[in-house]
């Protein structure tokens, strides 16, 4: 039998065995939830592995849960919420004898037993590559355990958390010292839930705000190819914004919105802050400058990570407030750049997308965004040129095939409908800028003037926009 033809049997049998437990976890599920109504839940003589066995079905997300096995489990769980959170079931059963022992033979070296730093981590000892399936169960056979995880994380509240320390911290950061991003995204998803809850005073006891920081900030360069695209999108959706929260947890006393005589400028050529500069600013830059900035140099031709990566740059720089100015240099000329890219329409989300992380920080960046007017107009403006060029492109377009891509064209003028309306946005945006400093003349003629002169002349020198006049400058 041919290497081809056996893959080919293994792929139908690992279906066909999915499908199968599918059917069987649905039929499971829908007994218990008949046996309710003459054996509740605090009747069964084992309802810890009861509650376990319905806390599996709790992601509609999991290719082993289908729809009415989730809404059975979590229907039970919701009628029984005290019972199936009651220390007894949450702390003792599921995190402590199931959990722990999962984790044991594969935790983190950086991280101790009781949870704290390791002043010392002690080197993790070489594995065949055989065992893994031993050793990472949670990874393999018992991958169900990692919803459980989530779900009883999601019932604990933050001294619930602060006393059962020991028993969250390392499977979250063995998932995050994992190899396959899955399995990181899993660990960061977990990772800002469980500091949505935490105290600064507990991060900085135990030391593990580094540690942390150290396995998260790796997760920002898994990038195609060598990682797929669907799961670096994945990855990223679940890393930033775990390092946001991170960063507000273990800088809590950093002001969000600093007089700009105390904004801290860089040295040039060179990414080293000067001392002045608040830890969680320095923190906060650092994400940008390692992940967003590399990942767009990385993945300039695919537009879904792009997309993906700008859906991020508003979190970052609005967290960062109006520290973000330092930030201009670099990014107005990135989100300019491929705002006017001339193959930008072939992906409208993505201009979609640069054109809101530009609104996004013209808001927080607005005391020096006037000296990037230029790289806005050109952005904004060019952008609204090719958009109505396409609509006009599709609208004379009489093909064959026209009516197979209706629903398609119907998505995309959705989307280049809001793009009109955020390049909107911006230009009144930069006119309002500019009327907060309207205090300078030149030559008789205020500021804010000269720009809606410029707008104006602008937007007259092109048919397209002249078109658009009323909708891109408003009253």
């Amino acid at each position: 039998m041919s290497c081809e033809h056996a893959s080919k049997i293994q792929i139908v049998f690992n279906a066909w065995r999915e499908m199968k437990f599918k059917h069987i976890s649905r039929l499971g599920i829908e007994i218990i939830a008949i046996l309710d109504s003459h054996l509740p839940l605090q009747q069964y003589d084992k309802q810890e592995d009861v509650v376990l066995s319905l806390a599996i079905y709790t992601s509609p997300s999991d290719p082993w849960t289908n729809s009415a096995a989730f809404q059975n489990a979590t229907a039970l769980l919701q009628k029984y919420h005290h019972a199936a959170t009651e220390p007894a079931v949450l702390v003792e059963h599921i995190l402590r004898d199931q959990m722990r022992p999962l984790f044991l033979h594969s935790a983190t070296p950086a991280v101790t037993p009781a949870g704290r730093k390791a002043m010392t981590p002690m080197r993790r000892a070489h594995e065949d590559i055989t065992s893994e399936t031993v050793s990472k169960a949670w990874k393999h056979s018992r991958i169900y355990m990692l919803t459980v995880l989530r779900w009883a994380l999601s019932n604990l509240n933050a001294k619930d958390i602060e006393s059962n320390w020991p028993l969250l911290i390392p499977p979250i950061l063995t998932l995050l010292d994992d190899t396959a991003a899955p399995m990181k995204a899993k660990g960061c998803a977990l990772l800002t839930e469980l500091l949505s809850r935490t105290s600064p005073s507990l991060l900085a006891r135990t030391g593990l705000g580094s540690v942390m920081h150290d396995a998260l900030m790796p997760c920002l360069l898994y990038l195609p190819p060598l990682t797929p695209v669907d799961e670096s999108i994945g990855l990223l959706d679940a890393a930033y914004p775990a390092l946001i929260v991170l960063s507000r947890i273990q800088y809590p006393s950093t002001p969000p919105h600093p007089p700009i005589s105390s904004t801290t400028r860089t040295r040039t050529g060179s990414q080293n802050e000067l001392s002045t500069t608040p830890p969680r600013i320095r923190s906060l830059m650092e994400i940008y400058h390692t992940g967003l900035l590399p990942g767009h140099a990385h993945c300039v031709e695919t537009p879904s990570m792009l997309t993906a990566l700008l859906s991020h740059a508003v979190p970052l720089v609005s967290e960062m407030g109006v520290h973000s100015v330092v930030l201009l240099p670099t990014i107005m000329p990135l989100l300019a750049g491929i705002l006017a890219d001339p193959f930008a329409t072939a992906s409208p989300r993505l201009i979609l997308g640069a054109a809101t992380a530009m609104r996004g920080v013209m808001v927080s960046a607005w005391p020096r965004v006037c000296f990037w007017k230029e790289e806005v107009l050109r952005g904004v403006l060019v952008a609204r040129v090719r958009i109505a060029r396409d609509l006009d492109d599709h609208e004379d377009e009489d093909g064959e095939d026209s009516e197979g891509k209706e629903e398609e064209e119907e998505g995309d003028s959705g989307v280049r409908g809001r793009i009109t309306l955020v390049l909107r946005d911006i230009l009144r945006l930069l006119r309002a800028i500019a009327t907060s400093f309207s205090s300078k003349e030149e030559g008789g003629i205020k500021e804010k003037d000269l720009l809606g002169v410029e707008l104006h002349d602008l937007v007259a020198a092109h048919p397209l926009l002249i078109r658009d006049q009323a909708l891109l400058l408003g009253p």
